[in-house]
């Protein structure tokens, strides 16, 4: 079905009172962000679990490695061409979605970002990278990828970081 329905939203609207958001950039074609996913989706879970007061979302972004632009040269990676239109861009995450095996059990929210690259340039989230907001403040800026981004430091932030204390106990015990 080629109907997709685009709602525009304000990513203030995903920021809940008294949640964290955690904001997980990248794109298919950007293979340490695929190499990561598995433990983005397992760190999710966890959390979810116990019943912690963290969302854990994606912003698909545009391709770091598109077919028609900066391919890997043999590489698996760079199957994707650049998003020409929001389509392309929802089909890209689409086809994240399918890769990663990300579910409605894993309790992540798939977006994209608009066509013009907006929230990439706000976050200069390009080619990955994390962060954690809450009450509309940035807690957390990860480095960018690919040497900086990790997942283990988001983790240990978010074991040590400004999560109460009894969320912090209970991860420590897993």
């Amino acid at each position: 079905n080629d109907d997709i329905h685009i709602k525009t939203i304000n990513l203030r609207s995903l920021l809940k009172q008294g949640r964290y958001l955690v904001l997980n950039f990248g794109s298919c074609t950007w293979p340490p962000f695929l190499e990561s996913l598995k433990s983005f989706i397992k760190l999710s879970q966890v959390h979810h679990e116990l019943n912690s007061p963290i969302d854990f979302i994606i912003i698909y972004i545009k391709e770091a490695h598109a077919s028609d632009e900066f391919k890997f040269v043999g590489s698996n990676f760079s199957f994707i061409a650049t998003h020409q239109d929001i389509k392309d861009r929802i089909n890209a995450a689409k086809t994240l979605i399918n890769m990663g095996e990300i579910t409605q059990q894993n309790k992540i929210g798939v977006y994209s970002d608009t066509i013009d690259d907006h929230t990439n340039h706000l976050f200069r989230a390009s080619p990955e990278r994390l962060y954690v907001l809450y009450d509309e403040k940035i807690l957390y800026q990860g480095q960018m990828g690919p040497y900086g981004y990790s997942i283990p430091s988001l983790e240990y932030f978010l074991k040590n970081g400004h999560i109460k204390k009894k969320i912090i106990k209970t991860i420590n015990k897993i």
